[in-house]
C-alpha cells in the first residue's frame, strides 16, 4: 500500500502547536479575575470524523494514493496549580485515537503527557515545558517522543506579545530505528491583540536541526507561519474562525540512495476552521486543510486535502 509520503497527524500535529497552546492558555487566563490563586481542573472529550484524500504517515515517509475516512476521538484531563504568587504549574494527560475505515494498518492511538512550569517576572514570564508521547500503530509499538523547552514570553508593548524558546527532543522509532533522532529547535512567535478587537494575528519562525541514527534522515529545516483568529457571533451562537498558512523547507545532509542525491523538500499548508458553541461547554468544529508537498524524491511529491467535523465537550472548575 505505502509508497509515498504524508502530513503530520494526531499527536504529531499537536506537538508542533505546544507553544501556541501555552500562549493562548496564558492569554485567556489574563481575562479571569476570579479565583486567581485557586487550582483549576478541566476534562475535555471530543469525537468526530474526517475525509483524507491521501492516507499517509509522516514519521515513516509513507502514503497511499488512495483516500479514506477515519473516526477520531480524544480525552484530556488537565490541572493548573498556582505555586505562590508568581509561579504556576500546568499538567495534562491526553489519549487520542485515529481509526481508519479501510487502512487499518495506519490506525493510531497515543498517550500524551505535558507539563509547563512558568514564573511571572512582571514584564515577562520565563518557563520550562515538557512533552512526552507514546504512540502505537495498528496496535503495535510505534514511536516515543520526549521534548523539553525553556522559553521566555511577555507583552512588550500594548497589544503585542512575543514568545521565544529552544526545544530539545529525543525520538525513538520502533518501526525504523534508523529514524531515531535527537533534535534541537529554535522558535519565535509574535502575536498582535488589538485592544478592544475580537481578533488577533500571529506570525512565527522555527529552525530545526534533526540528527538521526541513519545519516540519510539528517536534515535542517525552516518553518514560517501566519495565522488569523476572529471571535464572532453566528446565528446567535459564539463562534471562532481561524485561517492559517505554513511554509516548510527541509535540506537533507546526506545522499538519499533511491535518488542518488541529497533530498530537498518544500511544503505549503493552508488551513481553515470554524468553531461554534452549540451549548454551554459543547462546541462543534469544522475544518479543511490543503497541503502541497514538493520534493526531488518522487514518493513525497503530491497534493492532499483533509476535511472533517468534531464535537467537543469541556468541563472545568
Amino acid at each position: 500500500m505505502m509508497v509515498r509520503s504524508p502530513r503530520n497527524r494526531g499527536w504529531m500535529a499537536r506537538s508542533g502547536n505546544t507553544a501556541a497552546f501555552c500562549l493562548l492558555t496564558c492569554f485567556t487566563a489574563q481575562a479571569q479575575s476570579e479565583d486567581e490563586d485557586e487550582p483549576r481542573f478541566f476534562i475535555e472529550v471530543e469525537g468526530g470524523a474526517e475525509y483524507d484524500s491521501v492516507v499517509s504517515l509522516d514519521e515513516l515517509d509513507l502514503s497511499s494514493e488512495e483516500s479514506d475516512t477515519a473516526i477520531r476521538a480524544e480525552a484530556t484531563v488537565g490541572y493548573m496549580q498556582p505555586l505562590g504568587e508568581t509561579v504556576e504549574l500546568d499538567l495534562s494527560y491526553s489519549y487520542n485515537v485515529l481509526d481508519y475505515q479501510d487502512f487499518s494498518e495506519v490506525d493510531q492511538n497515543s498517550h500524551i503527557v505535558s507539563a509547563d512550569l512558568k514564573k511571572d517576572l512582571g514584564d515577562a514570564d520565563i518557563g520550562l515545558s515538557g512533552f512526552y508521547v507514546n504512540s502505537d500503530l495498528d496496535d503495535e509499538s510505534f514511536l516515543e517522543l520526549a521534548r523539553i523547552s525553556p522559553y521566555v514570553s511577555g507583552f512588550f508593548t500594548r497589544g503585542w506579545f512575543a514568545r521565544a524558546g529552544v526545544v530539545y527532543a529525543d525520538k525513538t522509532n520502533d518501526v525504523n530505528s534508523g529514524r531515531d533522532a535527537t533534535t534541537v529547535i529554535g522558535e519565535v512567535d509574535l502575536y498582535h491583540f488589538p485592544p478592544g478587537k475580537p481578533w488577533f494575528v500571529n506570525i512565527g519562525y522555527k529552525y530545526r536541526d534533526e540528527d538521526a541514527d541513519a545519516s540519510r534522515f539528517d536534515y535542517t529545516g525552516n518553518t514560517f507561519k501566519a495565522r488569523y483568529v476572529h471571535r464572532l457571533t453566528l446565528m446567535g451562537k459564539k463562534a471562532r474562525f481561524e485561517v492559517s498558512y505554513r511554509y516548510l523547507d527541509r535540506d537533507y545532509s546526506s545522499v538519499t540512495p533511491s535518488i542518488g542525491e541529497d533530498r530537498s523538500d518544500e511544503r505549503d499548508r493552508a488551513h481553515v476552521q470554524l468553531e461554534v458553541s452549540l451549548a454551554p461547554r459543547l462546541d462543534a468544529e469544522l475544518y479543511y486543510t490543503y497541503s502541497d508537498w514538493e520534493s526531488n524524491l518522487e514518493s513525497v511529491d503530491f497534493n492532499q486535502y483533509v476535511t472533517g467535523m468534531v464535537l467537543r465537550y469541556r468541563w472545568e472548575r
